[in-house]
């Protein structure tokens, strides 16, 4: 802007109407650019910081569905108690290991049932298939 000022002023007094025109007229396209540049820099800006702030958004989304998520674990877990760790007699854990062995060997010694000895029909489930109903 300061070269094209320079220009102008030395051909302002010895140049014809027309290059004065002209010169005039540059210098009002050079205006009209360095606004547009400025307007788009700015418009960027803008862009930039918006996209900064949704990042952000995100980060604290995640980190509140990662709080939620480790709170729901811990919740469950205190909810499932071990029924055997609740006994007041030490030997209740390794006898219902026994016991829950013991099955596992005579369910595999037995193997699947023959043909026809189960029933074909299905039982029918009512409320929740035995569940306890709240």
């Amino acid at each position: 802007m300061d070269r094209l000022q320079d220009l102008y002023q030395q051909a302002a007094p010895n140049g014809s109407a027309l290059l004065r025109i002209q010169v005039e007229d540059l210098r009002r396209q050079l205006a009209a650019l360095q606004e547009e540049m400025q307007r788009t820099v700015e418009q960027r800006d803008e862009e930039r910081h918006r996209v900064v702030r949704a990042d952000e958004m995100l980060d604290l989304q995640r980190e509140e569905l990662r709080r939620a998520t480790l709170h729901e674990t811990q919740d469950y877990a205190v909810s499932r108690p071990d029924l055997l760790a609740l006994s007041e007699r030490p030997e209740a854990v390794s006898a219902a290991t026994e016991l829950a062995m013991t099955f596992d060997q005579v369910f595999r010694a037995l193997g699947p049932p023959p043909p026809g000895l189960l029933s074909e029909d299905q039982p029918v489930l009512r409320g929740n298939g035995g569940g306890s109903e709240k």
